[in-house]
């Protein structure tokens, strides 16, 4: 019967779709959807009893829509017996299928009793062939939501968005002006803006590139001091905190508890905790490693203080590695366990216009009732096809840099016999706290600070102040790219609100 679940004898499950006849055989075969247990999926889940997860995967290339591509084929041998089990929107443990009284011991629960699943895990591929591979675009894992639960509804999502957070000013919670009631979706108000707190915000990289976004700045910390003063001096109107994350979640707290749980609430925060540990070029042990991979599991802290509707995240690409695989699956595993939905992929940065290759896991999760936001595709290409524009390259970002410039005389700066290369390019390699190993197209000279800032994706005018400026240039998440970021989840957080989005109205303070 569709809509049946039953449990194969492999241990994994199937939601019928349809029956079907095999015309070879004369056996039914029975098409639908399957589900694991959330304990079989390498730790990205919590390990509770009798939860499952849906799993589907895609190929971009197929028309096909989800359902339709994630639907699987069983022969009746296949089939162990049939199992009960309850969709939910609810964050666990509510809602749960079945009583630990009503059994003698977890073996029989897991056996007999009922089950609940509240996860889809969606693969998604570019091709068939590259599924085969195993060599996937992004991997989400998504909140079963409110419209797919079969049968009387807990909670609605908007209910659950309120539980996590409080209220929601749909639109952006940002609001210069006093307005009339009059004004509702789906237009927004003047002024209006989704808000922004940046966790690790170094020299201000990912904050700029979230007020070239049309962002409202809230706030940012990080604890090395050179970056702070480089954050203020660009966004003197939001808050800076010189602090480890530990001591800006004690402090947020302190705060919090006397009333100004405002100070600190978001519509959107980003997360960059120190990615060194994790880095292909971090080879020999370093001081700072303890620390740096602790600051990657403070982030839940962070997130409980913020309240945000949507949450993105850099990291070095290096933590998909096999040796790392544990801190990844914790890291998804943090989210997923304050029910929050998330995507995350391995996204050459070059495809989203930065005149150099750079490769970085960016993840982007939503919370509780919310929907999740689509990666942004890509807006650049070698080839320019499909209506892409083509690659950024050296030459073209250099000659952007305006005369008199600060930070940059190139007469400054020693005379090298490097060997020359095609500036009509990107850049060959990526920026690094030292440079990376890059100089100028004519092999003659280093870069200045101001183009390697302009390399990155720092736009002109960006101010940088204290000492090692270029580390701070290299530890930054480009502006260029984190702009492409934002406005795509921007849109989405739009979408979802019913806001029909129109030019904004840039609000000085």
């Amino acid at each position: 019967m569709p809509g049946m679940f039953i449990e194969l004898i492999d241990g994994e499950f199937l939601q019928i779709k349809s029956i079907a006849g095999n015309s070879d055989s004369n056996e039914a075969i029975l098409r639908g959807y399957r589900l694991q247990r959330c304990s079989s999926m390498n730790g990205m889940l919590e390990k509770k009893l009798n939860e499952l997860c849906f799993f589907h995967e895609v190929d971009l290339d197929d028309p096909r829509p989800l359902l339709e591509q994630s639907v699987c084929e069983f022969s009746i041998a296949q089939v162990k017996k049939i199992r009960n089990v309850r969709l939910t929107n609810q964050k666990f443990p509510l809602d749960r299928n079945f009583n630990n009284s009503d059994f003698g011991s977890q073996l029989d629960a897991a056996q007999n009793g009922g089950l609940t699943a509240r996860w889809k895990y969606i693969c998604t591929y570019k091709s068939a062939a590259q599924r085969y591979g195993n060599e996937f675009h992004d991997r989400a894992f998504e909140h079963v939501r409110a419209d797919e639960v079969q049968g009387p509804v807990t909670s609605s999502d908007a209910a659950l968005r309120e539980t996590w957070r409080g209220e929601t000013i749909i639109g952006g919670s940002y609001l210069p002006f006093t307005h009339s009631q009059e004004h509702v979706p789906p237009t927004r108000a003047p002024g209006q803006m989704f808000t922004y707190g940046d966790a690790f915000c170094g020299t201000g990289g990912t904050t700029r590139g979230a007020l070239l976004a049309n962002l409202k700045i809230k706030w940012g910390f990080d604890f090395n001091a050179q970056a702070c003063v480089s954050w203020k001096s660009n966004f003197p109107d939001a808050d800076n905190y010189e602090l480890h994350s530990s001591e800006f979640v004690q402090t947020a707290r302190k705060l919090i508890e006397a009333g100004a749980q405002a100070k600190f609430k978001v519509d959107i925060l980003h997360l960059s905790p120190p990615c060194q540990f994790f880095s292909v070029a971090h080879s020999v042990m370093g001081k700072n490693d303890e620390h740096n991979s602790a600051s990657l599991f403070a982030v839940r802290d962070v997130i409980e203080v913020a309240t945000p509707r949507v949450v993105t995240l850099e990291q070095a690409f290096g933590i998909v590695r096999p040796q790392f695989m544990w801190y990844l699956a914790a890291l998804i595993q943090m989210f997923t366990s304050l029910g929050f939905s998330l995507r995350w992929a391995l996204v050459h940065f070059e495809d989203w216009g930065l005149p150099q290759r750079r490769k970085r896991l960016i993840m982007i999760a939503s919370c509780p009732g919310e929907p999740l936001p689509r990666l942004p595709a890509p807006t650049h290409s070698a080839t320019g096809m499909h209506g892409l524009k083509l690659y950024a390259t050296v030459n073209a970002t250099l000659a952007q840099i305006p005369h008199g410039a600060p930070k940059h005389n190139p007469s400054e700066l020693h005379a090298q016999d490097y060997k020359p290369w095609d500036g009509d390019a990107i850049l060959p390699r990526s920026m690094t706290c030292a440079g990376g190993q890059n100089w100028h197209p004519s092999g003659r000279r280093d870069f200045t600070e101001c183009e390697y800032a302009a390399l990155q994706g720092f736009p002109p005018g960006h101010i940088f102040k204290g000492s090692y400026v270029r580390k701070q240039i290299g530890n930054a998440v480009p502006p260029s790219v984190a702009r492409v970021l934002f406005e795509s989840v921007k849109r989405d957080l739009c979408v979802a609100d019913g806001i029909v989005d129109e030019p904004e109205i840039m609000v000085v303070d």
